[in-house]
C-alpha cells in the first residue's frame, strides 16, 4: 500500500485519476489547503506519506510555492502535474524541488506507474535509514517479530508467504510464482486469493505490532518484503539486505 497526498485547489478534476489510483492500491489523501498541507507534515517522518501529487495549474504560482514548502520540511517525493509542458515551467518545477513532471492529461497508468516507482524509492530509503528495522520470522511457532520485538502468530498461509518472500533476498516474487507455490494441491487458488492473503496479513500485523508489514506490490510483478529479515534458526539464518 502506498500513502499518497494529492494538493490541489480543484479536487474535482482529479476524480477519476483518484479512483484509479485507489485501485491500484495507493491510499489517497486529499489536501485542498495550506493547513491540510501543514498538518501532514507536521508529523513525524516515519508517518509522512511517501508521495505528494501536485496540481501544478494553481494560481498565484501556487504548484511552485507548494513544492518548495513540502521539499524544505520532508523526503516525500512529489509528482507535479501539468498541461503546460514548455521548458521553463518543467525547470521551475524542478528548481521547486519536484521529482516528476507530468502531463496532467497523461494515461492514469503511467500517471500510476511514475508515482509508485518514486514512492517505491522512497519507503525503501527510509526503512533502511531506520536505526531498528529488523524483522524476524519464526519458523518453529509461525511467528513474524517485528522491530519493536512484537510477534504477530501466523497461520500456515501466512507464514508460508513470508517464508517465500523472505528467502528471495530482497527480489520481489512474481505472481505466477507465489500463486504456483502456495496454491499446492489446490488448483482453483488465484489472484484474489493471494491479494486477499496479503491484505488480512497487512491488517494483522498493523493491529497486532502497530507498524505496517513491509510487504509491497511491485506492479506488474508481485510482491516484495521491502525490510530487513533474518529467520530465527541457525540453519536459515540469513538477512534481506
Amino acid at each position: 500500500m502506498i500513502d499518497a497526498i494529492i494538493v490541489s485547489s480543484e479536487l474535482k478534476n482529479f476524480t477519476s485519476m483518484i479512483s484509479y489510483l485507489e485501485q491500484h492500491d495507493v491510499h489517497v489523501a486529499c489536501m485542498e489547503t495550506s493547513a491540510h498541507l501543514e498538518r501532514i507534515l507536521s508529523l513525524a517522518p516515519k508517518d509522512l506519506p511517501s508521495l505528494a501529487i501536485i496540481d501544478g495549474e494553481m494560481s498565484n504560482n501556487r504548484a511552485s510555492e507548494l513544492t518548495a514548502r513540502i521539499r524544505k520540511k520532508s523526503d516525500i517525493g512529489i509528482v507535479l502535474l501539468s498541461t503546460l509542458q514548455e521548458s521553463k515551467y518543467r525547470i521551475q518545477a524542478f528548481q521547486a524541488g519536484a521529482d516528476i513532471y507530468l502531463d496532467t492529461n497523461a494515461p492514469f497508468e503511467e500517471i500510476f506507474v511514475a508515482s509508485s516507482n518514486l514512492a517505491e524509492r522512497i519507503t525503501l530509503c527510509r526503512e533502511r535509514a531506520a536505526p531498528s528495522s529488523l524483522w524476524l520470522l519464526n519458523r518453529f511457532d509461525w511467528k513474524l517479530i517485528s522491530p519493536a520485538n512484537i510477534d504477530v502468530c501466523l497461520t500456515a498461509m501466512e507464514f508460508a508467504f513470508l517464508k517465500i518472500l523472505v528467502n528471495r533476498n530482497g527480489v520481489e516474487c512474481s505472481r505466477t510464482d507465489l500463486i504456483a507455490q502456495l496454491s499446492r494441491p489446490r488448483t482453483n487458488w488465484g489472484d484474489q486469493h493471494l491479494d486477499a492473503v496479503v491484505s488480512r496479513l497487512r491488517r494483522k500485523v498493523q493491529k497486532r505490532a502497530k507498524e505496517k508489514l513491509p510487504v509491497k506490490m511491485v506492479y506488474g510483478k508481485g510482491y516484495i518484503f521491502t525490510a530487513p529479515c533474518q529467520f530465527m534458526d541457525a540453519d536459515l539464518d540469513q538477512t534481506v539486505i
